[in-house]
């Protein structure tokens, strides 16, 4: 089965009715991450927002990252909360 099928696409608009934009806190070639505040919870978060030029050539990499970021657990490092 090919994963990239599974990939939802999700308006950036319904995300910001959840969350607060705080501000911007790392720009990449592929995404931007930002600092925001989950509305109902007030709880701190950064949401990575994929930029979708680049979406369709790297797929397999998007996927790999969030497969990892499941598996890690420590109080190093930022835990995943969602993948929208």
């Amino acid at each position: 089965m090919n994963k990239n099928k599974n990939i939802k696409m999700i308006e950036m608009k319904d995300i910001w009715e959840k969350y607060k934009k705080i501000e911007i806190i790392g720009a990449g070639t592929y995404a931007d991450v930002y600092k925001a505040k989950n509305q109902s919870t007030n709880e701190y978060v950064a949401i990575k927002e994929i930029k979708k030029i680049r979406i369709k050539n790297s797929n397999k990499g998007i996927l790999n990252e969030s497969e990892i970021m499941k598996k890690l657990k420590s109080e190093n490092i930022i835990s995943l909360i969602e993948i929208i």
